[in-house]
């Protein structure tokens, strides 16, 4: 499990995660994680976020509220030359 770090204020904008797995866990099955540490994170299909294709609660060791003021958001598509 690798969790959602701050890169810091002079990091890229965009940055490759390492090869993730996520399963669909039905509604009457205990979360995996406690509530307090994830952070609810859109998926999209492309860099323009026009097509949300989920969300997910991912792990997350910090402040939530971060990464949500910081737009912290996955896309399965895009551009790789820009990273």
């Amino acid at each position: 499990m690798v969790d959602i770090r701050d890169a810091g204020g002079n990091s890229r904008e965009l940055i490759m995660l390492p090869p993730c797995y996520i399963a669909w866990i039905g509604q009457s099955e205990p979360d995996p994680y406690p509530a307090e540490s994830t952070v609810r994170t859109p998926i999209y299909h492309a860099l323009d976020r026009e097509e949300l294709l989920c969300t997910i609660e991912a792990p997350n060791s910090g402040e939530a509220s971060a990464r949500i003021i910081a737009g912290v958001a996955l896309f399965l598509a895009g551009d790789v030359g820009q990273l």
